[in-house]
Parts: structure tokens; sequence; C-alpha cells
């Protein structure tokens, strides 16, 4: 397998883990601090281009990094979701300002 493709499967992989993640964070404009889902009073910082969680250290893909992605920019992810699923995927977002 090559790395590209190795990254690609590692990223899939994050952003399935990202879709059911529930954990504190707090928001302040591109930097997110999260609280670790596996490491009670553990915080990671998330940014556009890093994580300082163990896999963001590495440069690799982390489910952090996408949670990130999800919340500032709530995205369809299948075709037969409905208009009014994503008005309440915004509307949930709203509630977070």
């Amino acid at each position: 397998m090559s790395v590209n493709a190795s990254l690609a499967q590692r990223r899939a992989n994050a952003a399935t883990k990202a879709e059911t993640l529930i954990v504190d964070y707090y928001l302040d404009g591109d930097k997110m601090i999260i609280a670790s889902a596996t490491t009670p009073g553990k915080l990671y910082v998330v940014t556009s281009g890093d994580c300082t969680c163990p896999a963001g250290l590495q440069e690799l893909p982390c489910k952090h990094a996408e949670f990130r992605l999800n919340i500032l920019y709530p995205r369809c992810t299948t075709q037969q979701q409905t208009d009014a699923q994503y008005t309440v995927t915004l509307d949930l977002a709203d509630e977070l300002f």
C-alpha cells in the first residue's frame, strides 16, 4: 500500500470516527480546543494546519481535525439527506454561538 493510499484510508477512518465523536470543545475563530474522547482531562488544540494529539503531532489525519471541519463546515453526508435534515444541522451549529 502506498503512503498516499495509507493516508487516504487513515483520513477516511478519522472522518468516520469524527461523525460519532461526542466531546466538549471550545471554538474560537479558526482554533478549536477539544477534550480527548479517551483520556479524561486531556485537551488538544486543533487548527486548520495541525492538532496537538499524538496523530496530529506526527502530521497524520486525526478525528479531532475532522470533527473541527464538521463543526465549521457542516455538509450533507449522503445524497439522501434532505433539506430539513441539513437545516437541523445548521440550527445546531448556530446554537454553539
